[in-house]
C-alpha cells in the first residue's frame, strides 16, 4: 500500500517466501525444497556444499550419498551412530566399486522426499503415503512383465487406487545400461493409420503402434484395428538383451464402459 514501509511485506531471509518451512532448516534445505531458484529463491542448496565449484562425478556421489544418509536418519529419527555407521558403509562402497546399494526404505524415503519437493504437484501433501514395490531381482524380461502385473493388480484390487512405484535396478553410474520400458505409459489405447489421415483410436501413440506393428509384428486381438486395442509393453531388462513384447492380461486392465442415465444413445458408442 502507498505510505507503507516496502520492507514489513518482505520475509525474513531464513524463511522461505513460499512457505515451505525454515529455509535455513539443518542439514540440507536444498533437499527440504528443491535447490531450483524458481522453487525458492532464497538458501535452497547444501549448506555442506561449495556448488559453484565443480565437482569430479565419485565427489560428487560421494557429497549427496552423504546427504541423503544423513537426511534419511535426521526424518526417521535413526540413532546418529547408526547414521554414521550407514554412512561409512556407503561411502566405503562408492570407493570399491563406484556405487552403492540403496535399502528399500532408503528408496521408499527417498521417492516421498522428491514427491514432497514437486511445486507444481498438488497432491505431494500426501507423499507419505507413497510405498515402493521392490523389483530391482528382476534380471529378465519376463521377471519385468511379473512385477508390471503386480504393480497393476495391487493398483487395482483395493477399494481406493493406492499410491504406488515399482523400482527395478538402477543404471548404473557412467553407464548406459539399466531397464526400460518402451511404452509411454503402462496402459494406452493403439493408434491405427486408417484412410488418408484417418486414425482409429489415440492419435498420441500412432508411431508406437506403428513400431510394434513392424517389429514385433503385432495385431490386436480382435484380428482388426479398433477404437480401444489396449497396446503391449514392451520391456528390455539391459540393452545388450532384445527387448520382448508382453500383452497385459485382463486382470490387469481397470477398463470402465461409459454410459449415460439420460441419453441411451451414448451406450452405442462403446466407450
Amino acid at each position: 500500500m502507498a505510505g507503507e514501509d516496502e520492507s514489513s511485506n518482505v520475509l525474513p531471509v531464513s524463511r522461505c517466501p513460499f512457505g515451505h518451512g525454515t529455509a535455513t532448516v539443518d542439514p540440507y534445505p536444498g533437499y527440504i525444497h528443491g535447490k531450483h531458484p524458481a522453487v525458492c529463491p532464497r538458501g535452497c542448496v547444501p549448506l555442506k556444499a561449495d556448488v559453484s565449484k565443480a565437482e569430479a562425478p565419485k565427489d560428487k556421489l560421494k557429497r549427496e550419498a552423504t546427504e541423503f544418509i544423513e537426511l534419511y536418519g535426521k526424518e526417521n529419527k535413526v540413532s546418529e551412530e547408526d547414521t554414521m555407521r550407514r554412512v561409512a558403509e556407503v561411502l566405503e562402497s562408492i570407493e570399491s566399486t563406484g556405487t552403492y546399494t540403496h535399502t528399500i526404505d532408503e528408496i521408499r524415503h527417498g521417492a516421498r522426499v522428491s514427491w514432497r519437493n514437486a511445486p507444481k504437484c498438488i497432491n505431494r501433501k500426501f507423499y507419505n503415503t507413497l510405498d515402493v514395490i521392490d523389483a530391482r531381482e528382476a534380471t529378465t524380461n519376463e521377471q519385468m512383465f511379473e512385477a508390471i502385473k503386480t504393480h497393476l493388480k495391487r493398483g487395482i484390487g483395493a477399494d481406493h487406487i493406492p499410491v504406488l512405484m515399482t523400482v527395478f535396478r538402477p543404471q548404473t553410474p557412467g553407464m548406459d545400461d539399466g531397464p526400460r520400458i518402451w511404452n509411454s505409459q503402462l496402459i494406452r489405447y493403439a493408434g491405427h493409420r486408417g484412410n488418408g489421415e484417418e486414425v482409429i483410436g489415440d492419435p498420441a501413440e500412432l508411431n508406437f503402434t506403428d513400431t510394434v506393428k513392424k517389429y514385433f509384428s503385432w495385431v490386436p486381438k480382435s484380428g482388426s484395428p479398433g477404437m480401444f486395442d489396449c497396446l503391449p509393453l514392451v520391456l528390455q531388462i539391459d540393452p545388450k538383451q532384445p527387448p520382448s513384447i508382453f500383452e497385459l492380461p485382463e486382470e490387469c486392465l481397470l477398463e470402465v464402459p461409459i454410459h449415460h442415465p439420460n441419453v441411451p444413445e451414448i451406450s452405442s458408442l462403446r466407450l
